[in-house]
C-alpha cells in the first residue's frame, strides 16, 4: 500500500506545476518521517508517612490563642490532670496530657521509672504568688552623702529574682503545656539534674511526642532547668501518636 501510495504521487508530481509538486513532496516526506513519541510522564512519588515531631521549639500557643483562650484563665475542660510527684496536683492541657502519658508509658518500656510532674498548670494567680515568692521587691541601700550635700532622691524599690521566673500572664506554665519534672526515687521528690538517666531519656525522646527542652533552659546555659520541659505540639494527631506507639511496642521496635 505504501508503495503504490508513493507511485500515485510520483505520477501526480510528473503532471502537476512545480507549486503543487513541491507540496505534494513535502507531504509525502511528512508521511514517512518517524513518528515522535511524547515521553511519559514519572509516576508522582508516594506520600511519605508523617514522623512525629515538635511544631515549635518551645511551648505552643497559637491554637489556643485561636480559640479565644488566656494565659492562666483556661477553663477546667481544657485541662486534663496527671499524675503528680509532689503535694501539687497538677494539670496539663488535653493534647500535652495525652502525649504526657503515652511518653511516660513509652519510659516504661523502656526501663525508666522514677520521675513525674511536679508543677503543672498554674492559674494568673499562681503565677503571681510564684512571682512574688521568687522576685520579692527589694530597696536598695542610698549611696553615702558628703557633708553639707544635698541628698539625692530615695532609690526605688525594684524586683529581684533569685530564680528566672516569668511574669504573670507570660508563663508557658499558664497555658498548660509546662512541665517541671521531679526524681522521685528518693524520699522527697527533687528536681531532675543534667545528670539523672531520666533527664537524659526525656531529653533524647521527648520530642517524639512533642516534649521539648527549650533552649534557654538547656544544660550548659547560665538560666539552665533540665526539669523544665514544654509541649511545643506534634506534626500528627494525638491518635496517630496512640497508634504508632503501640505499633511501635508490639513490634519491639529499638528506641
Amino acid at each position: 500500500m505504501k508503495r503504490i501510495t508513493a507511485l500515485a504521487v510520483l505520477l501526480v508530481v510528473t503532471t502537476a506545476t512545480p507549486a503543487i509538486a513541491d507540496e505534494l513532496l513535502d507531504e509525502q516526506q511528512l508521511l514517512e518521517a518517524p513518528v515522535q513519541m511524547e515521553p511519559e510522564p514519572e509516576p508522582e512519588p508516594e506520600d511519605q508517612p508523617v514522623e512525629p515531631a515538635p511544631l515549635e521549639s518551645s511551648a505552643m500557643d497559637v491554637d489556643l490563642r485561636s480559640a479565644g483562650y488566656r494565659n492562666g484563665r483556661l477553663p477546667d475542660a481544657a485541662l486534663e490532670r496527671v499524675e503528680s510527684g509532689t503535694a501539687e496536683r497538677c494539670y496539663l492541657e488535653t493534647d500535652a496530657a495525652a502525649a504526657w502519658e503515652l511518653l511516660v508509658l513509652a519510659a516504661e518500656h523502656d526501663g525508666i521509672t522514677g520521675f513525674a510532674a511536679g508543677w503543672c498548670y498554674r492559674s494568673l494567680e499562681q503565677q503571681q504568688r510564684t512571682y512574688d515568692r521568687n522576685c520579692p521587691w527589694v530597696t536598695p541601700e542610698a549611696p553615702p552623702v558628703a557633708e553639707g550635700e544635698e541628698p539625692p532622691p530615695p532609690p526605688e524599690p525594684r524586683r529581684e529574682c533569685k530564680l528566672p521566673t516569668a511574669k504573670p500572664g507570660t508563663s508557658n506554665h499558664g497555658w498548660g503545656r509546662a512541665i517541671d519534672v521531679v526524681d522521685t526515687t528518693t524520699r522527697k521528690a527533687h528536681s531532675l539534674s543534667c545528670r539523672d538517666p531520666q533527664f537524659v531519656w526525656l531529653r533524647d525522646n521527648g520530642a517524639r511526642f512533642g516534649w521539648v527542652l527549650p533552649a534557654w533552659a538547656r544544660c550548659g546555659s547560665r538560666s539552665q532547668e533540665p526539669w523544665h520541659f514544654e509541649w511545643a505540639g506534634l506534626t500528627v494527631p494525638i491518635t496517630a501518636l496512640i497508634i504508632i506507639e503501640r505499633a511501635a511496642r508490639d513490634a519491639e521496635i529499638p528506641r
